[in-house]
């Protein structure tokens, strides 16, 4: 709105070079392309895939699914943002049978979970990595932040429990993750043992083959 608004108001006081408008235009068509694409995911994000079937799906269209919402937003905040999908045994890529609106839902939750884990760091990142490991599917994320405390991981799971402020979480994140993956007959863990903040979602590799 900035630039149209510029460009409009340059256009007011008097001729204007064809390049000084091509370079505005490019500029408002890039930011309204992000903003279509974030609009795009949440639309897909809010629809109630609860009832749909199981349907075989990459990881990476899933993943692509949540990082619509977030990309432009670990950009502006300076977070790092790494990807690292691997391939089956057979080296083709890895798929699961699941709701694909779901699982993104799921990831979204987690990413955001991550970002608010980076907060306090001064190097903020956050990887999400791909692999298959018998008998399941998995899918980690990891984030800077430098684990949680103990007392915490026994509760966290639990409906309405938070550490977040007031206003800033309703503590159901966790527990409807957990029901999600319940459905798709996988699970969701968190690895005290990594030296950084660790989720894990494990998707049974028999409903996938």
């Amino acid at each position: 709105m900035a630039r149209t608004e510029n460009l409009l108001d340059r256009l007011n006081r008097g001729p204007i070079e064809a390049p000084e408008i091509a370079d505005n235009l490019k500029r408002i068509h890039e930011v309204s392309q992000r903003i279509a694409k974030i609009v795009a995911g949440m639309r897909r994000l809010v629809r109630d895939d609860s009832e749909s079937p199981l349907d075989l799906y990459s990881f990476e269209m899933v993943i692509d699914d949540a990082l619509d919402l977030c990309w432009e937003k670990y950009r502006s905040r300076g977070i790092q943002l790494i990807i690292e999908n691997q391939p089956s045994p057979e080296g083709t890529p890895l798929k699961i049978h699941c709701r694909r609106i779901q699982v993104a839902q799921v990831l979204v939750n987690l990413l955001n979970n991550a970002e608010h884990a980076t907060e306090e760091q001064s190097a903020r990142w956050i990887k999400i990595r791909s692999y298959q490991e018998e008998p399941w599917i998995n899918i980690e994320i990891t984030d800077s932040g430098l684990g949680i405390a103990p007392e915490v991981v026994n509760r966290m799971m639990e409906p309405f429990f938070t550490t977040k402020e007031v206003g800033k979480g309703t503590g159901l994140g966790l527990a409807i993750t957990r029901s999600i993956m319940n459905q798709h007959h996988g699970r969701i863990e968190y690895l005290p043992e990594r030296s950084n903040t660790t989720f894990v979602l494990r998707f049974p590799i028999k409903l996938s083959e």
